[in-house]
């Protein structure tokens, strides 16, 4: 049985170990992917986002396959692009079953099984049920394909078969490594920066994160790990394979949860593996011994949420507990050991004030991270920061609703207030890596930061300000690793993606409305 994914914007790690589960399992998988590169918002010309898709060559590509079944995993963000795309696969081949698969599709699997375009629904982790699904479909195994645990079905005459969740599998040894091959062979340069993980889920249970409404949905906030034999035999056998390979991106939601665990992998992962790293990490983690460890075996870059400096609205609102001079210690002691850190910061949150994001750049000022990373606040559905607005007035229940049907300001340059309220803190944070520190913080006490929301935001104005000082450090002078390889990604993104417009204007096809 073929088996065809489509997805846009980004490689997905989900994509690639379903691929490897079901070639172990003597299934045939196939990429169609779209980079959509302005599908983040970062620009709003109609023009230019038109000139980036390619929606009919996507429908032709999938089709040339000869699918079996098409399937695409769906972030909120992507969930209607991905919704016109089967609706034209729908049109063209009715008989080709669709499934939809994801975050999204875990988080409101309710609405995804609804719609007329979509046959399955996969529900929490889907290595097992997904090919529990193919057998049957492919009449390897009897079995009712609406009947599995995990996934949910939808008949032509609108029937719905909800079946749960499956429990998650315990042993993650027990899964084969990425299909890399999915998205190398099309992007080889996606290879220098080598995208992996050693767990996965968070014990944290922060309340704006899509993960508050997954805990409730699977029943727990486990985390498990990979093996550091697991992990190292994956790098080495990614490191004969792509000569390219320059660093790794750990992509997971907490690195590592278990300093133990670290002990264990970090010395190993010098000796054995030797590139540099990147990773994402929690405030309270980061001790003296973790710090070393971090930094002695490799890692340059470390992603940090801090979301908020005020401590009433972060432990009230936000369900994080921890101090302000905790966070101060945890940059402090990865800065000391020469790691790049970068903190995530979230722009309106509710009940904070203008004065409290004042607040925020001065102590981002001292604290000293080498960049912060704003993020406009999304109400994600079924999250308790999304039941706390709708209870305050913020938003209304019609709004959640929207948003579960992907109706939703999402992503770096949209989202609850970005143009009315916070745009000046973001292109303040943006200029930041460019700006002395005595001149940021004399513009931020003399107010003269909020001049910055009157310029034009046309033409991709704020994703150049945020991006273009971060890149002069990572291309220019290789401070900044992650940049560079975003800036790389990009171009090679970019370069792919007008390949593909060309071939689509060749055959006479546009971009669906």
């Amino acid at each position: 049985m073929k088996i065809v994914f489509c997805n846009q914007l980004t490689e997905m790690l989900g994509v690639q170990t379903l691929s490897a589960c079901l070639k172990a399992a003597g299934h045939e998988t196939a990429l169609v992917f779209e980079p959509n590169l302005f599908a983040t918002g970062a620009i709003k010309e109609p023009g230019l986002i038109e000139l980036m898709s390619n929606d009919e060559l996507v429908i032709e590509d999938i089709l040339s396959e000869q699918p079996d079944l098409v399937g695409f995993p769906i972030e909120i963000n992507g969930y209607h692009w991905a919704l016109k795309i089967a609706a034209g696969l729908r049109a063209r081949r009715p008989e080709v079953p669709i499934i939809m698969g994801g975050i999204h599709a875990t988080m409101c699997p309710e609405v995804v099984i609804a719609r007329p375009e979509v046959d399955y629904v996969a529900v929490g982790e889907a290595e097992r049920s997904l090919v529990e699904l193919c057998d049957i479909l492919d009449g390897r195994k009897a079995g009712d394909p609406k009947k599995i645990e995990g996934i949910w079905a939808r008949d032509r005459d609108g029937t719905e078969h909800h079946n749960g969740t499956r429990p998650d599998h315990g042993n993650l040894d027990d899964f084969p490594f990425y299909d890399k091959s999915l998205y190398y062979e099309k992007l080889p340069g996606l290879a220098s920066e080598y995208m992996t993980t050693i767990s996965r889920g968070c014990p944290y249970n922060c309340s704006f994160c899509f993960y508050n409404a997954v805990h409730e949905i699977v029943g727990n906030r486990k985390v498990r790990l990979r093996s550091p034999d697991h992990v190292l035999e994956e790098l080495k056998r990614a490191k004969a394979a792509y000569p390219q390979m320059e660093a790794v991106l750990f992509h997971d939601d907490i690195f590592p949860v278990r300093t133990s665990w670290l002990a264990e992998f970090a010395p190993r992962y010098k000796a054995e593996i030797g590139l540099p790293y990147s990773c994402i990490t929690y405030p309270t983690l980061v001790t003296e011994q973790m710090a070393d460890l971090l930094a002695d075996s490799g890692c340059r870059t470390v992603i940090m949420g801090v979301q908020s400096t005020n401590e009433d609205i972060r432990r009230n609102v936000m369900e994080r507990f921890e101090k302000n001079t905790q966070i101060l210690a945890a940059i402090r002691r990865l800065r000391e050991r020469g790691v790049f850190v970068t903190c995530d910061h979230i722009l309106g949150t509710p009940g904070e004030t203008r004065a409290d994001q004042d607040q925020a750049l001065l102590f981002y000022a001292e604290a000293g991270p080498n960049i912060v990373k704003p993020l406009p606040l999304t109400y994600l559905p079924k999250t308790g920061m999304t039941q706390l607005a709708i209870e305050e007035g913020i938003i209304s229940k019609e709004d959640e609703d929207d948003a579960a049907h992907g109706y939703l300001n999402s992503l770096m340059f949209k989202g609850h207030g970005y143009d009315t309220e916070w745009r000046a803190y973001f292109l303040m944070y943006g200029l930041k890596p460019i700006l002395s520190r005595k001149l940021f913080v004399r513009m931020v006490k003399g107010g003269r930061h909020h001049a910055l929301a009157k310029l034009p935001s046309r033409y991709g104005l704020d994703p150049l300000i945020f991006f273009v000082p971060r890149l002069m450090n990572g291309v220019l002078f290789g401070y900044d690793m992650r940049a560079k390889y975003l800036a790389w990604r990009f171009l090679e993104m970019l370069q792919y993606s007008l390949a593909r417009k060309s071939r689509s204007r060749r055959l006479g096809l546009k971009a669906l409305v």
